[in-house]
């Protein structure tokens, strides 16, 4: 097994090697009880996490119970992908006017349960229905996801648009 220096150099190189600019990347390996935790943490809006974690899944390891599908304990080593705390807050602040005119826009002309569609990436459109409440607001890509995502304020509407303008996943 390697070392968590010689994690942290092996996951970089991929990275590297994957054609990712590490100076926008940061990895930091740990260690979590007996397994080993890798946080990746990305420095740019523009990297999506679904490129990052296709690059270093190679390096995650997680051991299941063949029985009950539970993790086993010890021995795993997990790879968490997020963007930086003030990167994310940074671009939620840029996107907020937007999103508060969505909000304001789609509380005014929609009825409950009911919606519109409020971005555009290709040939997905993204809906925003109302709910009853706000807890019960959703987001939708049609013929892509079926549960929604719930978004219960302007922070996380903004969150979304953003996620959705820049990646496959959002």
């Amino acid at each position: 097994m390697a070392t968590k220096k010689e994690l942290g150099n092996n996951i970089r190189a991929a990275l590297k090697d994957a054609g990712f600019d590490l100076k926008k990347i940061s990895v930091r390996v740990r260690i979590a009880g007996y397994s080993v935790a890798v946080d990746i943490s990305l420095k740019d809006i523009a990297i999506s996490t679904a490129d990052i974690e296709a690059a270093v899944a190679k390096f995650e390891k997680i051991d299941y119970c063949q029985h009950s599908g539970e993790i086993l304990s010890g021995g795993n080593t997990f790879i968490n992908v997020n963007y930086d705390f003030d990167v994310r807050q940074e671009a939620i602040k840029n996107k907020m006017p937007e999103a508060q005119k969505i909000w304001d826009d789609v509380y005014s002309s929609c009825e409950i349960n009911s919606g519109k569609y409020i971005a555009e990436r290709g040939d997905e459109k993204l809906l925003f229905m109302r709910g009853n409440n706000d807890v019960s607001n959703r987001l939708y890509i049609p013929n892509k996801t079926t549960q929604g995502l719930s978004i219960y304020d302007t922070h996380a509407l903004a969150w979304a648009l953003i996620m959705f303008e820049n990646h496959a996943k959002a």
